[in-house]
């Protein structure tokens, strides 16, 4: 496939896509590709403003009281969040190391009876927790959700395989992120003027991913509203099994498609991009062989130029080196009148000063 097709192509995915995001052009232009998570967020809660209402308080009605107060002074959504996760990752983790077992309710679950699935997410959830400090504060946000999920979702209800693997896919996708902004990041927002060309597509670009952190927001909202009601309450419904649950993987599974095939065409984008730099660099090097040159033939003009000055002056030195002028004042001293005139005067003279072969050099001057 050639390349301006491609980029035709990725336009046109940009111009469709543009009508399904709620972020204008202008915001997302300058808005750093960290930051999509918290723009996801905000986004939701216009679109869900209810839900995320009931969200916020689930979570932080599931810490401890200290923490829940102390949460209510934070206005920054990030750190709330960040401050969830470390309270929840801490209670798996300690469950974990000292007890190797889960209670819910009456029921006790050993930790080898859980799904291998649920491992993988703890270990994506604290390896994020580990690298805290480079990795994206905003990606808080989206971890938070999961680690609320993690214990309730440790139950022997008939659908644990399957909701294990799907919080599994969705912790993968998170995981996904950072591995795109920080490719993003070190391609671009580290250069300056590196986002000048093709404006368009990074600004789709981040609306596309945008829209996929949003629908993963969405699912994790309300999967927790929902499975943090009462275990009674969530086992009954349980056994009529939540549709909601598949509908929100696959709608998940469906944004993270259109991503996908978007992002197919972004790396032919990148390709391109790529190709322009060589491209540029050569010609760069052209020119500056072409100055290099015709600084060299300058400088090669000048040197022959004063060595050629240098022979001529060498040349007359050679054809005489003594200052004539002494003897010709000694000679004109004993100069007499008409001395030499007939040869000046005569016609064989004059007619030979004429002639095509008439040089003659004179040494002295000629009065």
């Amino acid at each position: 496939m050639s390349t301006v097709p491609q980029v035709e192509a990725i336009e046109t995915i940009a111009r469709s896509e543009a009508i399904q995001s709620s972020v204008t052009s202008p915001t997302l232009d300058n808005t750093p590709i960290r930051e999509l998570w918290n723009v996801a967020y905000e986004n939701l809660r216009e679109e869900e403003s209810a839900l995320i209402e009931e969200y916020e308080g689930k979570l932080q009605g599931s810490v401890i009281a200290g923490l829940g107060e102390a949460l209510k002074l934070k206005s920054n959504t990030r750190e709330r969040m960040w401050a969830i996760l470390q309270s929840k990752m801490n209670e798996v983790n300690e469950v974990n190391e000292n007890t190797t077992k889960f209670n819910i309710g009456s029921t006790e679950i050993k930790m080898r009876d859980v799904a291998q699935q649920i491992f993988n997410v703890v270990g994506a959830a604290n390896g994020y927790i580990s690298q805290a400090v480079s990795a994206n504060p905003s990606a808080s946000i989206a971890w938070a959700g999961v680690s609320f999920l993690l214990p309730l979702f440790m139950n022997i209800s008939t659908e644990s395989a399957v909701q294990a693997k799907g919080l599994e896919y969705i912790s993968s996708l998170i995981s996904q992120s950072q591995i795109r902004e920080e490719l993003y990041i070190k391609c671009y927002e580290s250069r300056k003027d590196a986002q000048q060309k093709f404006q368009q597509s990074h600004r789709e670009y981040k609306a596309s991913l945008e829209r996929l952190y949003r629908q993963i927001l969405k699912f994790q909202t309300k999967s927790c509203c929902y499975y943090s009601n009462s275990s009674a309450f969530r086992c009954g419904l349980d056994a009529v099994k939540w549709n909601d649950w598949d509908q929100l993987v696959n709608d998940v599974r469906q944004q993270d498609a259109q991503f996908a095939a978007f992002e197919q065409i972004w790396r032919d984008l990148q390709h391109l991009e790529e190709r322009l730099a060589v491209e540029t660099l050569q010609r760069e090097t052209i020119n500056s062989i072409a100055a290099l040159k015709t600084e060299m033939s300058i400088s090669h003009e000048v040197t022959e130029s004063s060595r050629t000055r240098q022979e001529g002056h060498e040349l007359l030195s050679w054809f005489c080196d003594i200052d004539p002028s002494s003897i010709y004042n000694t000679a004109r001293e004993n100069h007499e009148a008409g001395t030499n005139e007939w040869l000046i005067t005569s016609e064989e003279f004059q007619s030979w000063e004429r002639s095509d072969g008439s040089l003659l050099w004179l040494h002295g001057k000629v009065t």
